[in-house]
Order: structure tokens, then sequence, then C-alpha cells
């Protein structure tokens, strides 16, 4: 009786261990995957926005400082300047 019970207690699973090396357990990918869509899917309609917003700023603001940078050295403007090309 007290080798059964000694034997069993040794063979009992480590909790800590997952059955595969590289994927978590099935309840983990159950309330992660959601959670991870939801999230993305979130921050894509929220984010997504803004971040073309501030792209296209700073795009153009990029472009006007080369503008300006090729007019005070004195050289021809770049095709993409608003005043078109000197």
């Amino acid at each position: 009786m007290i080798l059964h019970s000694i034997t069993r207690f040794v063979a009992e699973e480590d909790v800590t261990q997952t059955h595969h090396a590289i994927l978590p357990e099935g309840y983990e990918l159950l309330f992660g995957i959601p959670a991870s869509l939801l999230v993305f899917g979130l921050l894509f309609k929220f984010a997504g926005p803004a971040i073309k917003t501030y792209s296209e700023r700073l795009t153009s603001l990029v472009v006007e400082a080369r503008c300006l940078a090729a007019a005070d050295a004195g050289q021809p403007l770049p095709d993409s300047c608003p005043a078109g090309p000197a």
C-alpha cells in the first residue's frame, strides 16, 4: 500500500510542463487567439487612421524642408516641390 502511494506520487504529471515543446495548452489558445485578434483589430481601427495621418503630414513636412533647403542652396527645385521645377 505504501509502495503504491509512493509510485503514484512520483508518477504524477508535472503541472508546470506543457504537453508540447512549442504549442501552448489548448485552453491558452482558446483565450489567447481571440484576445490577440481583439487587440490587433482595435489597434487597426483606432490607431491606423492616426498613423496614416501622421505619415502623410510628416511626408509633406520633409518635402517642404527639402524644397526650402534646395532653394537656399541655389539649386534647382525638385519636381516634388509645390512651386514646381525652377
